[in-house]
């Protein structure tokens, strides 16, 4: 939400929005769209936002339908995001806000949590990947979260990050479509 500070009058897309919880708080300025698989989940979210049944490698929108477009824990959910982040481009109008996050790849808590049953089937992809198609789907990385655990630490930049952050148990994009 830091970066989303003043966001007004915008069309914005929560992709996997699960029950709309998030992005909750900007529906009382905002005309929010909630796209995600789940029945059940799209029916809890419909008190909060305008919910919408698809897939995210193949989102059901016009072309530069929306000014800001979220994705937060989606990426794990996807075997290949370059489709997804191809979409992404797609439907976020020119100037337009993306932030993504995940769970780092790289990280203690990951590493911890791989031999669990909840994250089987799970694909993670590291941050310098992530970042690296986004560069080449038209986006400028304008800065880069990492949030710690154990401890609640916090790293922040404007650009790539190059190298794995152990103590990084998420990271947090964001970024605007380019227009040149």
């Amino acid at each position: 939400m830091k970066f989303l500070k003043g966001i007004e009058q915008r069309r914005i897309l929560d992709v996997g929005c699960g029950s709309g919880l998030f992005s909750a708080p900007l529906a009382q300025r905002n005309q929010v769209v909630g796209l995600d698989l789940s029945r059940e989940m799209l029916r809890l979210a419909r008190s909060y936002l305008r919910p919408v049944r698809g897939e995210a490698a193949s989102l059901p929108f016009k072309e530069c339908s929306f000014d800001v477009v979220l994705a937060i824990e989606v990426l794990q959910h996807l075997d290949n995001p370059s489709p997804f982040l191809k979409e992404l481009c797609r439907v976020t109008r020119p100037r337009g806000i993306v932030i993504l996050s995940s769970l780092n790849p790289d990280s203690f808590l990951h590493r911890i949590l791989t031999g669990l049953e909840a994250y089987k089937g799970l694909s993670f992809h590291s941050l310098c990947s992530i970042q690296r198609t986004l560069s080449e789907e038209a986006f400028v990385t304008l800065n880069t979260r990492l949030l710690g655990f154990p401890l609640p630490l916090e790293w922040e930049g404007n650009g790539i990050f190059s190298l794995p952050f152990p103590f990084a148990a998420s990271w947090i994009v964001h970024a605007v479509k380019n227009t040149e």
